[in-house]
């Protein structure tokens, strides 16, 4: 009877928990791997296998988890996106040349991961997996993988909504009022000829990508060994379910399908206990005489931008500004050669724990101990130079940033209000929603002056309406009935144990783009009017002849 009884709730557990689930990313920075990688880990505990598959290797291995580095795919999204990037494309407004071959990058990255050895033998030896977990940045690659797999196949949005997505999912874009995914995209409310412009990018979005299918068709069909598989597009739009990081404050509301699940700030977390480098918690922690302490600002661009690549005029700027501020700390996240002369209020490093950054700052007993140790000092015989220390530091008053999705996210989730230097891809429109929200100030990198700069951070540490407006938003962030990894955990689940998940998906799925914006509808209902016009027309103009022709008559009688 025991027995009975263990085998079957073994049974059901494993039928329940026991799914093999890949987490496929190829076309990704590392921040793309920061959002997905919290869904990774609460799988994991729930008992699934997790294969994580992303060019990039993990901070802290996480031993639940099996890792793939494809060697190739790692080495060409490293010389190709990572050390290849040029800040100075954006500051001298020359961003298109990074948009034009983006298709590119995706095709090539995907046949470095093919190719990849460590990719193929994991291939080889791998019998089933149930569910790929694919990034939304042109994820055909992984579609086909899915298709070679026998597996399902839902969609993680690293990025907001991209133009193509409307028609391959099959509902209706709003042109009229959400801006698309550009860069230095308009912002709302558009006036006429900005919502021709918006709707001419979402047909070009969706044009460009459909060139993109037919070469990835024929390239995943060749190089998966898959002639049978159907057209990639088809495949496409028969996905299961899109995670989608975007809510009212990050992203436009939006008339989304059931099919997009809400999980924005799905990596975001409160740390219970922040512990944070020694060397960084000293300068955070120590007031020089003279000087009041008012916090510090973080200023990190991103993993893509080269920090000390930056116009030697740019960096004075910033030089200038943090020097205009002496009771100001300033934390660089600095790439690259660091400058001989900084200001002795700035503190540069190569990497920073962003979310301990971000979040409340707590008295530590480091600190506490550094207080009594100097209190007993002579600081004129050791040359201290830093004459006492605070308790603790405050709480971190504003975050310079290039507002990519996740540190936008993580500052909206710990309420610090940010100034925007949007650099590429999604970061224009995420800066311009959370401007319009009155999250952020926004500067543009390649033209902005250090008066500019001086007032944005006099506005984010000084004025008290900007930490009111992102304490507001930040409740407005967190105010949900489940956190975002339950949510996206449960449906992903939910998928899972669904044989069919198409309900989820809009009833236009398989509609033509132009019957999905009704366009033969109005020019059915033009013809029409244009007909009723004409006979109505030919009418009257046969009736006033006929009305002329009797009067004329009766002219010539009376005459007679």
């Amino acid at each position: 009877m025991w027995s009975l009884l263990i085998f079957l709730v073994a049974f059901s557990v494993t039928e329940v928990l026991g799914e093999h689930i890949l987490i496929f990313h190829h076309v990704a920075s590392y921040s793309h791997r920061v959002q997905t990688m919290p869904l990774a880990e609460a799988l994991s505990k729930r008992g699934h296998q997790v294969t994580f598959l992303s060019p990039f290797y993990p901070k802290e291995p996480n031993p639940n988890i099996t890792e793939i580095i494809p060697q190739k795919l790692e080495k060409y999204i490293d010389e190709t996106l990572n050390r290849e990037f040029d800040i100075n494309l954006r500051v001298q407004n020359k961003m298109e040349q990074l948009s034009a071959i983006a298709y590119e990058l995706g095709k090539d990255a995907c046949e470095a991961l093919y190719k990849s050895p460590e990719f193929k033998r994991w291939l080889k030896k791998t019998n089933k997996v149930d569910l790929l977990i694919i990034d939304s940045c042109l994820p055909e690659c992984g579609i086909g993988l899915a298709y070679k797999l026998g597996a399902k196949y839902a969609i993680f949005n690293t990025v907001t909504i991209v133009g193509h997505e409307y028609d391959a999912f099959g509902f209706l874009p709003e042109s009229s009022a959400v801006p698309e995914l550009e860069i230095n995209s308009p912002k709302p409310p558009m006036n006429f000829l900005g919502r021709v412009s918006n709707e001419l990018v979402t047909l070009g979005w969706r044009w460009s990508h459909f060139q993109y299918s037919k070469i990835m068709d024929s390239m995943i069909r060749k190089s998966l060994l898959v002639p049978e598989m159907p057209y990639i597009e088809d495949l496409y739009r028969n996905v299961s379910l899109i995670l989608h990081t975007g809510d009212a404050v990050t992203d436009y509301p939006r008339t989304l399908p059931p099919l997009y699940v809400n999980v924005a700030g799905i990596h975001c977390k409160s740390s219970e206990k922040i512990s944070l480098p020694v060397n960084l918690e000293l300068f955070l922690n120590t007031t020089v005489k003279g000087h009041k302490d008012d916090g510090f600002v973080y200023i990190s661009l991103g993993s893509l931008v080269v920090s000390s690549n930056l116009p030697q005029n740019i960096k004075n700027r910033f030089f200038d500004t943090i020097k205009s501020f002496p009771n100001l700390k300033f934390l660089w996240k600095w790439n690259g050669v660091q400058p001989k002369d900084i200001p002795s209020n700035l503190f540069l490093s190569q990497w920073f724990p962003q979310l301990d950054i971000l979040g409340a700052c707590v008295p530590s007993f480091f600190s506490t101990t550094f207080k009594i140790l100097l209190s007993h000092l002579d600081n004129d015989k050791f040359n201290v130079k830093f004459i006492w220390l605070i308790s603790a530091h405050p709480r971190i008053r504003g975050f310079i940033t290039q507002s990519g999705r996740p540190s936008a996210m993580e500052a909206l989730y710990n309420g610090v209000p940010m100034i925007s230097f949007p650099i590429l891809g999604d970061q224009d429109f995420n800066s311009h929603r959370i401007n319009k929200m009155g999250g952020n100030v926004e500067l543009e990198i390649g033209s902005f002056t250090s008066e500019e700069l001086i007032s944005a951070v006099t506005t984010l540490v000084y004025e008290p309406s900007m930490k009111l407006q992102m304490k507001r938003l930040q409740n407005i962030f967190r105010d949900r009935p489940m956190t975002p990894v339950d949510t996206a955990v449960w449906w992903t689940e939910y998928v899972l144990r669904t044989e069919d998940t198409s309900h989820l998906r809009p009833t236009g799925n398989d509609q033509y783009w132009f019957q999905r914006r009704q366009l033969d509808v109005w020019l059915f209902l033009l013809a029409v009017m244009l007909v009723a016009t004409y006979v109505l027309t030919v009418l009257s103009i046969l009736a006033a002849r006929m009305m002329w022709k009797q009067m004329n008559t009766s002219s010539k009688l009376k005459l007679a």
